[in-house]
């Protein structure tokens, strides 16, 4: 907590930042889960989430809510975006081929 502190400010409630670390670190093992049975990923849950993250990034950044940081963070959610779609788009069109 410390660290995390000391790179993104001061906190009030600190309790808050723990709880949104462990819902990231539950939808994080949600997917690395999926992964390894070779289940289907939870695209709305990843759609959902990142989009979330990232809006609130740029929000509250823009607003100098939250130290500039943050847009290290809506970053990464651009990056998860983009492979997720690319993924979804390359197994729909593996499929697409399969079936003709």
């Amino acid at each position: 907590m410390a660290s995390f502190i000391t790179a993104t400010g001061p906190k009030q409630d600190t309790w808050l930042v723990e709880m949104v670390g462990l819902l990231s670190a539950s939808i994080g093992l949600t997917y690395l889960v999926a992964s390894l049975r070779k289940q289907r990923l939870p695209l709305v849950l990843g759609y959902a989430t990142s989009v979330s993250f990232l809006v609130m990034d740029i929000t509250y950044v823009a607003s100098q809510v939250i130290n500039r940081i943050y847009l290290l963070d809506a970053a990464i959610q651009c990056l998860f975006l983009t492979a997720l779609t690319f993924f979804l788009i390359k197994d729909r069109s593996a499929s697409g081929k399969l079936q003709r």
